[in-house]
């Protein structure tokens, strides 16, 4: 089962479980998967996945700075929480040992 497989189905665990967080975050993440797949006409493979996985942290991470920044404690806590997800769904699905290193020097 592909790495994108294994998201889906985190998905669905989430809409049966009504967990509205994890599932806005993993809505973020196959919403970004899909534009990539539709913007260059390609199959994403696993490494493509983590990759996308790997952006999403970064980006959440410079929001909360920039929230922190503006004293938004509101979106601050938002972003953390997606963060938090984020980091999961790469731990527990890229068992490759690099990117686990990678995540715990996050």
């Amino acid at each position: 089962m592909s790495l994108k497989d294994q998201i889906t189905e985190d998905m669905k665990n989430a809409m049966r479980a009504k967990d509205t967080a994890r599932l806005g975050t993993i809505r973020l993440l196959l919403a970004a998967m899909k534009q990539k797949e539709v913007d260059e006409r390609i199959e994403l493979d696993d490494g493509a996945v983590v990759a996308i996985i790997e952006k999403l942290i970064k980006q959440r991470k410079d929001s909360i700075s920039q929230f922190q920044a503006a004293k938004r404690d509101d979106l601050v806590a938002i972003e953390s929480a997606e963060l938090i997800f984020c980091r999961l769904i790469c731990q527990s699905k890229c068992l490759k040992p690099k990117w686990l290193q990678w995540l715990q020097k996050q």
